[in-house]
């Protein structure tokens, strides 16, 4: 079933700086930058207690922690927000493409840890039709499975052997385990829009040689790290598979001559 991330507009903040958005007359391009900031107090997110395999036969059944991978990455003295996707809307036609990395999925320690470019994402893009590399850097056994506007299964049975699965259409499809490891989570996004980009350790985004005279909107996609639901092995009544909630979007104009600051409230995750 194919998931639709869900937008919400909060409160931007905007303070005046030139040198963030800047436009060349000579080529009729601008720049938009910014930055993606959590507002309130920082958000404690458990990690996952379970086994190596809990569905497996293994001789390792001694519990430990797996760390929850859709949680943020704030910094606590900034409150910037490292490796949010964030993309433009409303733009004209012409202007520079923005370059997509390759993606590459690799099982590592009990993860799905998706790799685009230099950096772990927690989300990646991808062009309709464009392949994902899949490779265990594990002993044991991973299934990578992708649902929504991808659907497939790539079983990781031997370490550093790779295979490849493409995304043949639109949409986003999460990306979680097949072999007992629920927590294990990634989103791919199968898009044509032409400028994305993610948020550097500081929360600081930038895109290049945009066409001038667009409207644009900046939109940022944010995880949600909570549970949906968590269905049971009906013999073992270990967990077997966990849906995450939906990840937020948030948006804000960009205006010439205006630095945009996005808030991210931390009220957008509150409750269970």
């Amino acid at each position: 079933m194919n998931r639709h991330f869900s937008r919400r507009t909060f409160f931007v903040a905007t303070t005046f700086a030139s040198s963030v958005l800047g436009v060349s007359a000579a080529q009729g391009t601008i720049r938009i930058s910014g930055r993606i900031a959590w507002e309130g107090g920082l958000p404690e997110v458990p990690p996952f207690r379970a086994g190596v395999s809990p569905l497996a036969e293994s001789r390792d059944r001694a519990l430990r922690d797996w760390p929850n991978p859709m949680a943020p990455k704030i910094d606590p003295a900034t409150r910037g927000m490292a490796g949010v996707l964030v993309h433009l809307e409303g733009a004209t036609s012409g202007g520079k493409l923005a370059a997509l990395d390759p993606v590459r999925i690799i099982a590592r320690d009990g993860q799905i840890v998706l790799m685009q470019g230099k950096e772990p994402r927690q989300m990646g893009v991808v062009r309709p039709g464009d392949s994902v590399e899949l490779v265990s850097e594990q002993d044991r056994l991973q299934v990578v499975r992708a649902r929504g506007a991808a659907f497939w299964a790539a079983p990781l049975v031997k370490r550093d052997q790779s295979t490849q699965r493409t995304c043949p259409k639109l949409g986003w499809a999460d990306l979680s385990s097949g072999a007992g490891q629920y927590w294990a989570h990634a989103h791919l996004w199968i898009t044509e829009t032409p400028w994305v980009t993610w948020t550097d350790a500081n929360g600081r985004f930038q895109f290049d040689q945009l066409p001038a005279g667009g409207n644009y909107t900046v939109v940022a996609h944010v995880p949600d790290w909570r549970l949906e639901k968590v269905d049971r092995d009906p013999e073992s009544l270990e967990p077997a598979r966990a849906d995450y909630r939906v990840p937020l979007s948030f948006d804000a104009a960009a205006k010439p001559g205006v630095a945009t600051v996005l808030t991210v409230p931390a009220s957008a995750f509150s409750g269970r």
